[in-house]
Order: structure tokens, then sequence, then C-alpha cells
């Protein structure tokens, strides 16, 4: 019953939106970030992880993810963060990444591109940040595009990942992307 619940839900569409707000879910500003918000579909799942992850995926704070089937594509956002101390740049928060959360990607492309992460503005803030875009791991059409941002004294890494890339994930994830913002 749940499966055809979660298949139905799915083929509502993704028109409706809905605004995740980390002051919602996080009490703790020591152990958890001040305050973020992004834009997911609303018929997209939502998994808030006070603890992080397992085993070494601590940082882990925020999974939006597609309504997944067997046969279907995985899809969606994963949100790390890490307390920082003033004096870190974006340089280190690249170093971060590439050491303790670049999961899933593969050693070769990932040596090959640690060091061309690219500038951009995110958000209606304008956030400085870097990106990169990952495409060497499972899947038709596998991608997963990567913004870093240092946010006084909190560095974030957003990780969109599709293992179908198409149209329709380009448009989702740049509406997402595009609606990333820190709050007071």
């Amino acid at each position: 019953f749940t499966l055809i619940q979660r298949f139905v839900h799915t083929q509502q569409g993704e028109t409706e939106w809905k605004l995740f707000d980390s002051q919602e879910h996080y009490r703790d500003i020591q152990t958890f970030p001040n305050c973020f918000r992004v834009e997911h579909p609303a018929n997209w799942e939502l998994a808030v992880l006070e603890n992080g992850g397992t085993k070494n995926l601590g940082e882990l704070r925020v999974s939006i993810t597609r309504p997944n089937y067997l046969f279907w594509p995985n899809t969606g956002l994963n949100v790390w963060w890490r307390r920082t101390d003033k004096t870190w740049t974006l340089e280190q928060v690249r170093e971060w990444y590439v050491q303790d959360v670049s999961f899933g990607v593969s050693n070769e492309e990932l040596a090959q591109k640690q060091d061309s992460f690219q500038p951009i503005l995110v958000g209606p803030g304008e956030l400085p940040g870097l990106t990169q875009t990952f495409e060497v791991f499972r899947g038709p059409n596998p991608r997963e595009q990567i913004i870093l941002l240092l946010v006084e004294d909190e560095a974030f890494a957003f990780s969109f990942m599709t293992n179908d890339y198409d149209a329709d994930v380009e448009r989702i994830f740049s509406r997402m992307s595009g609606s990333i913002e820190m709050c007071q």
C-alpha cells in the first residue's frame, strides 16, 4: 500500500513547491546550522538528520529526495554542514568537501577536478560560493552538482545528485539552487 501511495504522489507532478527552513528543525545552533532555506518539490521526501548520517556521514544534515522506486532514477539534494572558525576561506571549504564529503565521486574524477571549482553567486542574496559538476558514477546519465558556501562560521556543501540527468532534473535543480538563502 505504501508503494502505491508513493507512486501516486510522484505522479502528481512537481508543480507545487515547499520551503525547507532549518530553524523549524534545529534548536541547538552549536551542533546544527544557524539558518538556511531551500525550496524543493512538495512531493519529495525530507529527512532531517540530527546526528548526521551513519559512520563517516556525521556532517550530513538534510536529505531531500524524489520518491524512489525500483528501476526509477535516484534524485535528490544532500546538505552537508560544518561549524568552522571565522578564519576559514572558500578554499578550505573546498578542501573539506574533497577530503570528507565527496562520497560516490570517483577518485579519478575527483583528482582531475578538485582544483577547478568555479566561482558562483547563489540564491536571491547572491552568496559567493564555489561549484563543480561530477559525472562519473553509476547510472544511465549520472550527474552531481556541488555548491559550496561559507557564511560566517558555517561551511555548507549542497550536493544535487541524480543517476539520470535530463531537462526536467536540470529545471528542478536550477530552481532549488536558485532558492538557497541564509536567514538571520
